[in-house]
């Protein structure tokens, strides 16, 4: 079963009893995939918009992109704030991620940041590349990068995580899993 909505109340001392403060409403695909999550204040005894996050889905389910709104109150519309979108591969792994930022003067969208990841031949996620849009040039710039390594369990032992000089990648973090018997 699917959340439809989920309402916040406060206990009030002076009218002994909880009041309403925070309500969101969730609507859904018919394969229970989240479209979208409005979430409103209690301001003057009526509900009133605040944000709005929308999401779509290709034929297999993946999220292709989630929205962020904002409302103005003085248009009485929905405004837009951020939005990611996802790319996938045959095997319906992720293996783009590009997030934008809404220009409210221009109408577009800006690109921000850009994620690619990369499997291996056992399917896992072997790395991570984060570039960040440069204005100037119009073009994509290394930022970080994410390298990851399994054990002949598939399980993740290390994680070297790398910043860009501009120049060469430079380490940052490593980082070493281990595990128990257990699995």
């Amino acid at each position: 079963n699917n959340i439809l909505t989920q309402t916040f109340q406060v206990w009030s001392g002076a009218d002994n009893a909880y009041i309403n403060s925070e309500i969101n409403l969730f609507a859904y695909d018919s394969h229970n995939n989240l479209l979208s999550n409005t979430y409103q204040m209690w301001v003057n005894n009526a509900w009133v918009n605040q944000t709005n996050e929308i999401y779509t889905y290709d034929t297999a389910n993946n999220q292709l992109s989630y929205t962020d709104q904002h409302w103005n109150n003085q248009t009485n519309s929905w405004y837009n704030i951020n939005n990611i979108s996802y790319t996938y591969n045959g095997t319906n792994q992720q293996v783009l991620m590009i997030s934008l930022t809404w220009d409210t003067l221009a109408n577009i969208w800006n690109n921000v940041e850009r994620d690619s990841f990369t499997y291996d031949a056992k399917n896992q996620h072997t790395q991570q590349l984060i570039q960040v849009w440069d204005s100037p040039s119009s073009a994509w710039v290394n930022a970080h990068l994410n390298a990851y390594t399994f054990n002949a369990a598939n399980e993740l032992i290390t994680e070297v995580d790398q910043n860009w000089t501009g120049r060469n990648w430079v380490n940052y973090a490593l980082i070493n899993y281990s595990y128990d018997a257990n699995n």
